[in-house]
């Protein structure tokens, strides 16, 4: 699933920029299979049966979320569109996760060397991204994902076992003060 390839400094970008309707659109295409059916036989491979989600169907709540998801999904956040209010609300989930995404960063730190040139506008040296370097072949990677991915916020598809739905009509279902 590995590939080596070059960073094209002047590919289009599709996920920054002021933000607009296509790059929500973009962000969400992106980010919205990250809650997986896991199969039994990977869950026992791991060892998690017995503290796993187990579903009807017999297969398990997961998902690509430390190295993949989680990663990407703080990125998305626009805090300029936040009130004050919003921002106090999701301070701490914001803060946990940019502390993910450095330690991902550092864990998972791609050693590939950038060499500096000159630009021709800029007085100020300027990286050489066409290095070579491994990447993920997201491709084949999403041949797995989207397949066994699930939708979490459907009716009936996460309940707890002794406090019941988790979400109900795609809302969080609020029990003694929790979030």
């Amino acid at each position: 699933m590995q590939q080596w390839e070059n960073i094209d400094p002047d590919a289009p970008i599709y996920f920054t920029g002021e933000p607009r309707e296509e790059i929500d659109q973009n962000w969400h295409t992106l980010l919205n299979d990250m809650n997986s059916r896991i199969p039994s036989s990977v869950m026992e491979e791991l060892g998690r049966v017995d503290e796993g989600i187990r579903f009807p169907d017999g297969t398990y709540f997961g998902n690509l979320m430390k190295n993949i998801y989680h990663e990407l999904h703080p990125a998305y956040y626009h805090l300029d569109r936040f009130t004050e209010t919003e921002r106090a609300e999701h301070q701490d989930h914001i803060e946990h996760c940019l502390h993910m995404l450095k330690e991902a960063i550092m864990c998972q730190a791609d050693p590939t060397l950038v060499t500096m040139k000159w630009s021709n506008s800029r007085a100020v040296p300027i990286g050489n991204l066409t290095s070579p370097h491994e990447c993920v072949n997201w491709d084949s990677l999403m041949e797995w994902v989207k397949p066994n991915s699930i939708d979490v916020f459907e009716n009936g598809v996460l309940v707890h076992p002794n406090l019941g739905p988790v979400y109900l009509d795609g809302e969080f279902v609020q029990r003694n003060g929790s979030r």
